[in-house]
């Protein structure tokens, strides 16, 4: 064995051991992914690398949490080495920055003065951001044309038409105005002068452009259609204008094209772009997309083959000798470099981390060979790196963009990649989640966690967001399994075509045969099953709960149930119901009607926890309203609707992602895993304060408060509402002493004396007094209203019930909250030593609003005043005198 061969064996074997013993150790000493740690998750992602391949500019999206949103910002990495410098620390969303082409400069988008989305402009030898445009309807996009010019897509200036309704206040909505469609046009901004020239004349919206190396040509797509989202009939154009002349031509116009993702060669001779691919080239709502190239001297419009099978997958990026593309390979994309001439791949290498983990591809450069990726599986954190490609090989990797450090001290969950037969006997690919504390030989519960799309994908790479997150779920002891059914992308035209005319035939069973795999390999507990998604995987979710019984729980985001109200409500309901059924549902009314759920309601029997964003229209809102109204009216099943104020599909608010998760947890909690609590919503463990102790100019005798007088510990007196009365309520060590059979738990001398009569309250006073040879007595009821006066202003540091639950609670929380109390109570009563909360007036009294309520005379017989740690301080209700335990009393003294 030659000594290459021993260290790289070596370095495996070591790699294995390590493997084995940090299982070992999570499985002993874990620290699972929390709620907070999702909604805490950063992102880096719009890498751009400088023209010497010394630096990448990217941008960091961190949590807000004071506005309960997401906030954008822009870091520099050096490629060489471990710098990274913080370019914004702005709120206002800092995006899209690229580099001049001399590299000097970026310029990037952001909201910095509340204004619409402008360009910004940042030396990077020195200086503040600059803004250097003042578009009045904001920028959309933008590129460096040379150091000088930057081209620039925005809607056009507002019409006469647009300001009248304006100054009218009126905000009526015309649905699918052609007419008024407003255009977004390119314009280009001198650096010079700052000045702006309107570049076309358009009257579509521009949605894509890219320019030359060199800057002469620009290629761009434009929208025509307003309608196009909703039926995907009249598709986008593509032109193609030389900036030296003005002049715009229309290229690419045979029918059914409608390629997009333009990126220019490192020469500029050409474009390469994707196109989507469909059996039936007239219709390709449902299709793949596959690279192609346009030639810019001879309009030739030419396919490349990359030498993959199922077409292209997440991106491609252009380098200086061709491409380097992600191609569709399931659950893991293959990584090639292709070297270009022209169309012609001349050489075709295969790219790998040295990991041996997925990548995914973000940016490249075309005037040299270095790309910036992530790597990662789907148990491993991404680790963000850039590189230069040399016939497939890295070199010179260097870990840039460093984040989500919270989530590298926390246990992830292991992983793998499962196969078994599903619909028309093929193959299905998923990811299996292992539960945190897996045993061999032992079943768990299992939650399907389904994608959406129909063409999104699972693949073995992390993710943990507010809509997916196996991770945190395997901390709960459960299997997760992600399914990559029928239908979906990444697996070839076939794949994603085979729903068409046949949606949930075959999706469904692909999910429901994975889990019988799961059950048959002895790994799953098949009475202890639930399935959760997000639209088409909630979809999905619905749907297996209307054909199997097996769930105990389904947890359904966003998800359809009546395509017939769809059609017309969905923003793209045209485009996707014609492609899946077959047609529109006047003409197929009973296509519709069979695969509505809505209309088999009677046979859902699963537990469903629905939610959908308020303003959804991807799959809209009144879905989910249909869904609980005949979930709620049949009445057969537990169903929870829950509804995120402003949000579309999907919560982009901090807040409502967490609450989504939480109701989520105890949905399955209370249904699946039969671990839920019942939450005193009335009471908060965190509401238990810590309180310091006044202590100065307070009597003392040892450890016990009070004064001591012939041998005896007695009551402290102050002056205040022109009384001689205690300071402190009698204490339990100061009432001993005149009932010694009175019983003390250790630790508790100077706590109240509680659980007295009136009488025995009159006794103590005789006592006193004779033990003293001075007058004391309990107050007068208009003595104790001055007191309690007196503590008005302090109830709110007082040891009354608001201490305890940290609010003023309402009527009906205190019904809830009599038993948290009584569960407080199998511990110890609530009430403290005297003198544990701030006192009142000078010299200061205390505990005059909680601790004990307070015996008074009224001239007939004794009445009870004042708060105790059980009385609540809400001056609307009507006194209510606390349990006797909670009842003691104070002297005063002629």
């Amino acid at each position: 064995m030659n000594p290459a061969t021993r260290t790289t064996l070596l370095v495996f074997i070591l790699a294995v051991v390590i493997g084995l013993y940090g299982i070992a150790f999570a499985n002993t000493n874990t620290k699972p992914v929390t709620v907070d740690d999702i909604v805490n998750i950063e992102f880096a992602g719009e890498f751009d690398i400088s023209p010497d391949g010394k630096w990448v500019v990217w941008v960091k999206t961190s949590p807000d949490k004071e506005k309960s949103r997401r906030k954008t910002n822009i870091f520099l990495s050096s490629t060489e080495d471990t710098t990274v410098l913080e370019i914004t620390r702005s709120t206002k969303n800092d995006h899209s920055p690229k580099f001049s082409p001399d590299g000097s400069r970026l310029a990037y988008l952001s909201r910095l003065d509340k204004s619409k989305t402008q360009i910004y402009l940042y030396d990077i030898r020195g200086g503040e951001p600059k803004k250097i445009t003042s578009v009045p309807n904001g920028v959309n996009q933008f590129a460096w044309r040379d150091d000088n010019e930057i081209v620039f897509s925005a809607r056009e200036d507002s019409t006469r038409y647009e300001q009248k309704l304006k100054k009218a206040k009126d905000t009526t909505v015309i649905v699918a105005d052609q007419e008024h469609y407003p255009p977004v046009r390119l314009f280009e901004l001198s650096l010079k002068d700052e000045k702006v020239t309107r570049l076309t004349t358009n009257r579509g919206a521009i949605t894509e452009f890219d320019i030359s190396p060199g800057g002469r040509w620009v290629v761009m797509n434009e929208n025509v259609d307003v309608n196009y989202t909703y039926d995907h009939r009249n598709p986008p154009r593509q032109f193609l204008m030389d900036l030296s002349t003005g002049d715009r031509k229309e290229i690419l116009t045979a029918p059914h094209v409608d390629p997009y993702n333009f990126k220019w060669n490192s020469q500029g001779r050409g474009i390469y772009c994707r196109r989507p691919v469909a059996s039936d080239s007239t219709d390709t709502y449902v299709s793949i997309g596959e690279l192609y190239y346009f030639e810019l001297d001879t309009g030739a419009f030419h396919r490349i083959d990359t030498g993959g099978a199922n077409g292209l997958g997440r991106t491609y990026v252009v380098v200086e000798d061709g491409v380097v593309a992600a191609l569709a390979g399931g659950v893991r994309d293959e990584i090639v470099h292709l070297r270009m001439d022209g169309h012609r791949a001349k050489k075709r290498y295969t790219v790998e981390s040295v990991a041996k983990q997925s990548i995914r591809l973000s940016t490249g450069t075309r005037n040299g060979n270095r790309i910036v990726y992530s790597v990662s599986n789907a148990s491993t954190v991404p680790v963000n790196m850039t590189a230069t490609v040399r016939k497939g090989a890295l070199k010179n990797e260097n870990e840039i963009a460093k984040i989500n450090k919270h989530l590298k001290k926390k246990t992830l969950a292991r992983s793998e990649i499962v196969r078994w037969t599903g619909s028309l006997d093929d193959e299905v690919e998923g990811v299996l989640f292992y539960p945190l504390d897996y045993e061999d030989g032992k079943k768990y519960p299992l939650i399907a966690s389904i994608h959406g799309g129909p063409t999104g994908v699972d693949p073995d790479f992390f993710s943990e967001r507010w809509s997916n997150y196996p991770h945190m779920l395997s901390s709960k002891g459960t299997f997760v399994f992600q399914v990559n059914y029928h239908g979906s992308g990444n697996y070839g035209l076939r794949w994603a075509e085979s729903i068409k005319g046949h949606y949930y035939d075959y999706e469904v069973p692909d999910i429901l045969t994975g889990i019988d795999y799961l059950i048959e390999r002895g790994l799953v507990d098949p009475d202890r099953l639930g399935i959760m998604g997000w639209s088409n995987g909630s979809i999905l979710g619905i749907e297996a709960c209307m054909r199997s019984d097996r769930f105990k729980v389904l947890s359904a985001g966003a998800g359809d149930v009546n395509w017939t109200s769809d059609y017309g409500n969905c923003r793209f309901g045209g485009g996707f119901d014609n492609a899946y059924f077959g047609g529109a549902p006047w003409d197929i009314p009973e296509i519709y009607v069979e695969k509505s759920p809505f209309f088999r309601m009677r046979d859902l029997k699963t537990p469903t926890l629905i939610m959908f964003g308020s303003n959804d229209t991807s799959v809209p809102t009144e879905q989910g309203w249909e869904h609980f109204r005949a979930m709620q009216q049949i009445g057969t099943t537990p169903v929870r609707f829950l509804l995120f104020p402003g949000e579309g599909h999907g919560p982009r608010k901090l807040a409502h992602q967490k609450r989504k998760m939480e109701e989520e947890l105890d949905w399955f909690d209370k249904y699946l895993f039969d671990t839920y609590e019942e939450k005193n919503e009335a009471f908060d463990d965190k509401s238990l304060p810590a309180f310091s102790i006044e202590k100065s100019k307070i009597a003392r005798s040892d450890a016990l408060y009070g004064e001591t007088k012939n041998g005896v510990v007695i009551p402290e007196l102050v002056e205040a509402a022109g009384l001689k009365i205690g300071r402190f309520e009698v204490t339990r060590a100061q009432y001993k002493a005149f009932k010694p059979d009175y019983e003390i738990a250790p630790g508790t001398e100077n706590h109240p004396a509680n659980g007295i009569s009136f009488e025995d309250a009159g006794a103590y006073c005789g006592w006193l007094s004779n033990t003293t040879e001075q007058t004391y007595r309990l107050p007068t009821t208009d003595e104790m209203k001055k007191l309690v006066k007196l503590a008005k202003s302090n109830l709110g540091n007082e040891n009354n019930l608001e201490r305890w639950v940290g609010y003023t609670p309402t009527p009906d929380e205190m019904a809830m909250l009599d038993a948290k109390i009584e569960e407080l109570e199998k511990n110890r009563l609530l009430i403290e030593d005297v003198g544990s909360m701030r006192s009142v007036g000078d010299p200061g009294v205390y505990d005059l609003g909680g601790n004990v309520a307070e015996w008074a005379t009224n001239g007939d017989g004794g009445k009870v005043m004042g708060l105790s740690a059980v009385s609540s301080r809400d001056k609307r209700a009507p006194y209510v005198e606390p349990r006797t335990v909670y009842i003691g009393f104070r002297v005063c003294r002629e």
